[in-house]
């Protein structure tokens, strides 16, 4: 299982906000390194607590030779 495809949920990135203005958008994805892996992680633990003992097999990149 992947939990993390090539998109960034809103609460991480919110493309519109950012786009229509980068110095006020809050939800800045890959430009604000240190609250994207925060929240990352914090999905990650959940996605681990609600499907853990469902999966076998947890993968942290998905196509690396795309």
């Amino acid at each position: 299982m992947t939990i993390n495809h090539y998109t960034l949920p809103l609460w991480i990135h919110d493309g519109n906000a950012c786009h229509q203005s980068l110095s006020t958008c809050t939800a800045r994805g890959w430009l604000d390194k240190d609250r994207t892996v925060r929240e990352i992680a914090k999905y990650a633990g959940f996605v681990a607590r609600e499907f853990g003992a469902e999966v076998d097999l947890w993968a942290t990149e998905n196509e690396p030779f795309a």
